[in-house]
């Protein structure tokens, strides 16, 4: 067989090992007495299986919290609607989190694709781009007249994540090695701040308003328009002072890369 047609065979078979197909059945040479869609399938188990492990790896705490074969299961479709089309396995899973939004045995639970939202985010949050910390004294430099129009830029670590469940706190409890609360859906909506901090992967839950100041600042919202929404959400009269408090955790948390002047 010609080179050409063995880089083609290889190719081909490559296909049928990843997407579990057969195309290459014809092709294939086996010991007498074998099959040669057995022996094809041997490779496809073992690469799917291979798969599944990294997953097991990558979202730990949503096996621990689903159990084995839930979460092998729930894989194990995940990669049947999602081949992996990475050279990297780390991003094997990049998708997983939102597959189980429609997964249909884990849909009608989205604590799941939560759990599996805020594990990913907070090994990506590892992965981002490095960037120049912006500190107190940075902030100090800004001019008084120009404090309305300062944009506090997020590191590009730093990621807002919203939660009707209290995925956060069963994330929380495991990662500590305590028992979980049970499920259950949250009265109100709440933010989870993921961002990297001294080489550290970290995250905390946010209260309403620095919920919506971290996301106002994700967009590129200025002081003047932080101080507008914390005075709708709550004490117009304190909401400079709220935000200036706000802003001074960011910068003392290493979470603002730079600071702006819109």
């Amino acid at each position: 067989m010609s080179a050409p047609n063995l880089a083609a065979l290889q190719a081909a078979l490559q296909n049928d090992v990843m997407h579990g197909e057969q195309k290459t059945l014809d092709q294939l040479s086996v010991p007498v007495g074998a099959e040669k869609a057995d022996r094809l399938g041997v490779y496809q188990y073992a690469y799917k299986a291979r798969l599944i492990s990294i997953l097991a790896t990558d979202y730990d705490t949503l096996w621990s919290f689903l159990g084995d074969q839930v979460f092998h299961d729930a894989a194990d479709r995940y990669l049947d609607k999602h081949p992996s089309g990475y050279f990297n396995a780390r991003w094997v899973g990049k998708g997983f989190a939102e597959y189980l939004k429609s997964d249909p045995m884990l849909q009608a639970h989205p604590i799941a694709a939560e759990i599996a939202a805020l594990e990913w985010t907070i090994g990506v949050a590892f992965d981002a781009e490095n960037s120049p910390v912006a500190l107190m004294e940075d902030l100090a430099k800004v001019p008084a007249e120009q404090v309305a129009q300062a944009i506090f830029v997020p590191i590009p670590a730093c990621t807002l994540l919203k939660f009707k469940t209290n995925a956060h706190a069963i994330y929380t409890a495991l990662k500590s090695n305590q028992t979980p609360p049970a499920p259950a859906n949250l009265a109100e909506e709440t933010g989870v701040q993921i961002w990297r901090l001294e080489l550290m992967s970290r995250y905390k839950k946010l209260t309403t308003e620095e919920t919506a100041l971290l996301e106002l600042s994700l967009q590129g919202a200025d002081f003047a328009m932080l101080c507008e929404t914390a005075a709708f959400l709550d004490d117009p009269d304190t909401a400079a002072a709220r935000v200036a408090g706000c802003i001074t955790g960011w910068l003392n948390t290493g979470l603002i890369t730079r600071i702006d002047i819109g």
